[in-house]
């Protein structure tokens, strides 16, 4: 399958989508990749920010949220 809308966010994109704090254009994005009609690219070392962001408690987020989107 070939994707004309291809991204890459980072750790401050990814973490607002899941906490659903993303700007409306943005969210559009975020929203076309959860039907398959864009990709976006999370990078490792955002993963390891997220994590880090939620072990020092500066953000509320579970494990599974970060695994399941």
């Amino acid at each position: 399958m070939s994707y004309k809308n291809i991204y890459v966010a980072d750790t401050h994109a990814w973490v607002y989508y899941l906490l659903d704090k993303l700007p409306n254009k943005v969210n559009k994005i975020f929203l076309q990749a959860e039907k398959g009609k864009a990709v976006i690219y999370i990078p490792i070392i955002a993963l390891a920010e997220c994590i880090y962001l939620v072990e020092k408690g500066k953000v509320s987020l579970s494990f599974d949220e970060l695994f399941s989107s």
